[in-house]
């Protein structure tokens, strides 16, 4: 009959686990810092584009005049 024992993990095993870890925690960091890089231009860019679109709309809008103006037939 073979016993196993249940070995407390030695002073390297538990740095060495820690550095793993810590490794992975970097690459996610650097994994979510580039997707706040991407989410960021992208960002600018809507800014930018609904900067345009609401310089047009206030634009369209004085060409127009008035929304209650009646129609001439009236």
């Amino acid at each position: 009959m073979e016993v196993t024992s249940h070995a407390m993990p030695t002073d390297v095993d538990r740095l060495t686990e820690l550095e793993i870890r810590l490794a992975h925690q970097e690459r996610t960091c650097d994994q979510l810092h580039e997707v706040v890089l991407e989410l960021r231009k992208e960002l600018e860019s809507m800014r930018r584009k609904f900067g345009e679109i609401e310089a047009k709309l206030e634009s369209d809008a004085t060409e127009i005049g008035p929304a209650d103006d009646l129609p001439p037939h009236w």
